[in-house]
């Protein structure tokens, strides 16, 4: 004889009371600088940035990206930090990097290297990481850049909601790398919204001579806007050697169908790996 079961019938009002009793969720503000630690570094953000309101609600910024390179990044590498804004992955990086290492953090606006300068000292990172304040382009120029809370780019399309803009200095990684120092690249970090396209063809010769992984966005939206696109950049990485690939598997993407249904889409930005052929 099978025997029935009965489950206990709860009152929706003890239901209620038992959700009412949760621990309710950390408000985050939404505005205001606020001193944190992250990822064992110390900050003093703004919390007007959705980066920032990441980090302190989530306790990482961009998970699948963050865990790329703490997993490439090794003690005495030499890394690069394109587009570094306030220096979540740059010092990071300083710190995987160790005191043999070296971080150089590229970053032309005023407003995002101050606040990166404030990170490198208060994490003592002075002695591994050099702040260079210009972009990195195609060629020499002097241009205005807009900024946002959370980032800048010139290349934003027409009703962005912008804060305000920069006049900024481009040079091309070529002709810098000697004279900073940079005989080999190991890693790149590369958050430059549109502007990639331009930052590869002056870095041909650095690239092609080291070819490191490369941690990068696709910004569909900001591509299309300086007269790019996201078959352009890969197909300009693909011509120094390299495949486009997920972060999550670190493979590359099976079909050009999918790579561009992932990092050509206008509604949403997408992080990508770049990784030397094999």
């Amino acid at each position: 004889m099978l025997k029935r079961i009965i489950k206990p019938i709860v009152p929706p009002i003890f239901i209620s009371l038992a959700k009412s009793m949760r621990p309710a969720a950390p408000i985050i503000p939404t505005s205001g600088i606020r001193e944190v630690e992250c990822q064992g570094l110390k900050w003093r953000l703004d919390m007007s940035s959705i980066i920032a309101r990441s980090m302190v609600g989530k306790g990482v910024w961009e998970e699948d990206t963050t865990r790329v390179i703490t997993d490439s990044v090794m003690t005495g590498m030499k890394v690069l930090s394109v587009g570094a804004n306030f220096g979540y992955y740059a010092c990071l990086m300083a710190k995987l990097v160790g005191h043999a290492g070296h971080v150089w953090a590229f970053e032309p606006t005023r407003i995002f290297r101050e606040q990166l300068e404030w990170h490198v000292k208060a994490n003592g990172f002075e002695d591994r990481m050099t702040i260079v304040p210009y972009g990195l382009s195609d060629a020499p120029a002097s241009v205005s850049i807009n900024v946002t809370p959370q980032s800048a780019s010139m290349h934003y399309w027409p009703g962005y909601n912008t804060t305000g803009t920069e006049l900024i200095e481009l040079k091309t990684l070529d002709s810098v790398a000697s004279g900073l120092g940079i005989d080999y690249i190991d890693f790149i970090s590369m958050d430059i919204d549109g502007h990639e396209a331009k930052f590869l063809r002056g870095a041909n010769a650095s690239l092609r001579r080291s070819h490191p992984p490369i941690a990068m966005e696709f910004s569909q939206r900001c591509l299309h806007h300086a007269g790019s696109d996201v078959r352009q950049v890969a197909g300009l990485l693909r011509d120094m050697g390299y495949d486009i690939c997920r972060e999550s598997t670190r493979k590359p993407f099976a079909t050009e169908m999918e790579f561009l249904t992932v990092c050509g889409n206008f509604n949403s930005d997408s992080n990508a790996l770049a990784l030397p052929k094999v």
